[in-house]
Formats: structure tokens, C-alpha cells, sequence
């Protein structure tokens, strides 16, 4: 073999080499990179009422008639990956309105979700995500966005979502009782109807409680039921401090909050057996020496 043609298979060895060594160094630096760009989820979501006969049904009267179903694009595609899966309702601009505190929706092998009520699985964050339901949305038109992903934090390629609008534009009562000196029962009664119950009540914990509802625009009305052993100390009525807990107007997509707080009565020991005996002996025996001392007279 010449030199000439040896130091051409040299050259070409080195700059196989150099491929080699640049290829491998791409691939270090690349896949941690490759490894954080998920694909997106199959399937899709959308809302029906209650009989699920209507796909991707849009509109509804009240929340409490929006069920959510999920599955195939259609029947030549894949649904939702089989797990469990976070849901939550939000604002169209992503504010969040309610959500599932697990995940508690669970998509088999099928990749459906078949008749889930929206209002039953979310909490409220207005209640501090600890009463059922969800919250009015602020969008002009009525609309809301529910999605539903594996990933509490719900990240666009790795959630579903579908838009539905409410009819009904309620306000919202809510009613908060806080306590100083302990928990209780209380209970309160109204005026005003159209979704606000004609009675209630409260237990609170950790000197605190509250109730939600959600209502007609109107006026309405919350006494507080007198309670043994509590005394009312103040109410009070927010936004406005022009109302009072007794007569309150609330408008349309608006939130009232009620608010009474309560002290606890100093409650006073109750004597132990031996005491009242040992008091009956010296009432008796202070009897005996005024009878003693009359008779000696």
C-alpha cells in the first residue's frame, strides 16, 4: 500500500471519529432535553346532562346539570390512557372555580368516563376547597373550561378540555360563623327562597364555619337561631355595610358574605356531692345552734 492511500484511509478514520465523538456528545446533551417532551394524551372530553344522550352538549340551565364524559376522538382512535385522573372547572382565562382534591375519576381500559356530575366532584375554593360544587364564573358570556388530567397541575399536553356556558347567572350567599371560647352547633333560619333554604344550621371547627349557596338575584334574609351557652356579639353583611344579616339584596354573577360571630357564656361550676353534703351538715348544724342557743335564753 503507497502512502498516499494510507494517509487518505487515515483521514477519513479521524473524521469517522470526530463524527462518532460529536454524535455521542448531541445525544448526552440531548436526552435529558427529549426525555421532559411528552407527547400529548390521547382521547377527548366533553359535557352532556344527566341522560349522557347529548354529545358535547354546550349549554346548560343551572351548574348542577353539566356531566362530563370522556373517550375516542372517534371510533377509529384511541380514549383517554387507562388511570386516575384530577378534574377541575375554571374561568376561560384558567382562574379556578373547583376541583377535585385526588384523583378521583378513574378512566379503565376503555378510556371512557361515563355520567360524572361536575357539581358532586369538585370543591369550591370560595368554601376553601371544603364544600362541594363550584364557584360562578366571572366571564361576561357565562362560559366555563373543564379539564381533566393525570397531573394536578394540569399542563396543556397532558390535559383534555372542553367549554360549556350556564344560563342562569346566580349570585352566591355565603355565611361564615366564628366562635370565641369553643365549637358548636348553631342554627339559623330565612327569608327569600329561590335556593336559599327556608333553615340551616353550622357545627363549627376550629372556632370557625361557614355555608354556601347559591341563589337568585333577590332579596333575602339569615337570623340566627339564640343558642344556649353562646352569645351573638356582632353581624355583619360584605360587601355592603349599608344591609344587615336580616334583609340583604344579591345581584346577578355577585357574592354576599354573612358573617356572625359568637362568644361563648362563662358557664359556672357545678358542685361536687361532697361539697353539697358538707354544706347541708354546716346549715344543719348552724340550725341546731341557733335553736340551742334560743332555748338557753
Amino acid at each position: 500500500m503507497n502512502i498516499c492511500k494510507m494517509n487518505k484511509i487515515k483521514k477519513l478514520s479521524l473524521t469517522l471519529l470526530t463524527l462518532a465523538m460529536v454524535l455521542g456528545l448531541v445525544l448526552t446533551f440531548a436526552s435529558p432535553v427529549l426525555a421532559l417532551v411528552k407527547v400529548s394524551m390521547t382521547g377527548a372530553v366533553w359535557t352532556t346532562d344527566s341522560t349522557g344522550e347529548t354529545v358535547n352538549k354546550n349549554i346548560y340551565e343551572a351548574k348542577e346539570d353539566v356531566y362530563l364524559n370522556a373517550g375516542p376522538d372517534n371510533k377509529n382512535k384511541p380514549g383517554l390512557p387507562a388511570g386516575k385522573y384530577y378534574v377541575q372547572v375554571t374561568t376561560p382565562d384558567g382562574d379556578i372555580l373547583g376541583k377535585t382534591l385526588t384523583a378521583s375519576v378513574t378512566v379503565g381500559s376503555d378510556g371512557e368516563i361515563l355520567l360524572v356530575q361536575l357539581w358532586s366532584i369538585l370543591y369550591r375554593p370560595s368554601s376553601g376547597f371544603t364544600i362541594t360544587g363550584y364557584d360562578n364564573t366571572t366571564n361576561n358570556g357565562g362560559e366555563y373550561k373543564v379539564w381533566v388530567s393525570q397531573d394536578s397541575t394540569f399542563p396543556n399536553n397532558e390535559s383534555k378540555t372542553d367549554n360549556f356556558k350556564v344560563k342562569s347567572n346566580l349570585g352566591t350567599i355565603i355565611v361564615v360563623k366564628n366562635t370565641h371560647g369553643g365549637d358548636a352547633y348553631f342554627e339559623f333560619t330565612t327569608t327569600g327562597g329561590s335556593g336559599l333554604p327556608d333553615g340551616f344550621s353550622i357545627t363549627t371547627s376550629g372556632n370557625t364555619g361557614l355555608a354556601i349557596y347559591d341563589v337568585a338575584a333577590g332579596t333575602y334574609g339569615i337570623v340566627e337561631t339564640p343558642w344556649s351557652g353562646w352569645e351573638l356579639t356582632s353581624s355583619s353583611v360584605s360587601p355592603s355595610s349599608a344591609e344587615n344579616p336580616g334583609k340583604f339584596t344579591v345581584a346577578s354573577d355577585s357574592t354576599v358574605t354573612v358573617t356572625f360571630n359568637n362568644k361563648a357564656k362563662p358557664s359556672y361550676p357545678t358542685p361536687e356531692l361532697p361539697t353539697i353534703l358538707l354544706f347541708g351538715m354546716g346549715l344543719l348544724g348552724l340550725a341546731g345552734f341557733i335553736t340551742i342557743k334560743g332555748r338557753t335564753r
